[in-house]
């Protein structure tokens, strides 16, 4: 599939890594939070040494143990949150073919991701394109994907709003287990009884 963007290709890429950092917004505010925590820590223990132990002949080698500990936690942080962005690239990138080779489920949640706007641009015409293609014809597909699409088609998202389109797919759903929305097909179902 060519026309997939990753908004962070590769971890050599030119951009190079802080990119994978931003992946996870939670990992992208965390990062700085912990290193933030080691530094402060790191100066009150300077500063417990200092007034305490002013005189005492080992004080710079303390300091120094302190600030090679820093810079290791730091290292390690950072190579905590890259190997977890990689995880993240690897199987998003495994969805990908699986949907390409007509696995319903990886449809469905690659029509998810371009909904959302996760690891790829929010392409909200794609995501029902993909919803389309899992959920199948005439309610013999992915649940989950008929109900998206019912959703879709009752709110706009990707696609103009069509209120018995979104029944279908919603009943569809609901016929196959997937009965989270009752009050949207209620208020459809008496929407549509006064057309």
């Amino acid at each position: 599939m060519q026309d997939i963007q990753l908004h962070y290709p590769s971890l050599h890429s030119k951009l190079g890594v802080w990119p994978h950092l931003c992946a996870n917004k939670t990992l992208y505010f965390l990062f700085p939070l912990l290193i933030l925590c080691m530094v402060v820590g790191a100066v009150f223990v300077g500063f417990f040494l200092l007034t305490h132990y002013a005189n005492h002949e080992y004080l710079w080698l303390g300091l120094l143990v302190i600030f090679l500990l820093i810079i290791a936690g730091i290292f390690a942080i950072y190579r905590i949150i890259i190997y977890f962005t990689q995880q993240r690239i690897k199987a998003f990138n495994i969805i990908v073919r699986k949907a390409d080779k007509g696995f319903e489920h990886a449809q469905f949640l690659l029509g998810a991701a371009y909904q959302g706007g996760v690891m790829i641009e929010k392409n909200p015409q794609k995501a029902v394109m993909w919803y389309k293609k899992s959920a199948g014809q005439s309610g013999r597909g992915n649940p989950l994907a008929m109900q998206a699409l019912g959703l879709c088609y009752y709110y706009g998202w990707g696609v103009g709003v069509n209120h018995l389109v979104a029944l279908q797919y919603l009943i569809w759903a609901e016929d196959l287990g997937i009965k989270h929305y009752p009050n949207i097909i209620a208020k459809l179902q008496n929407k549509s009884l006064f057309q």
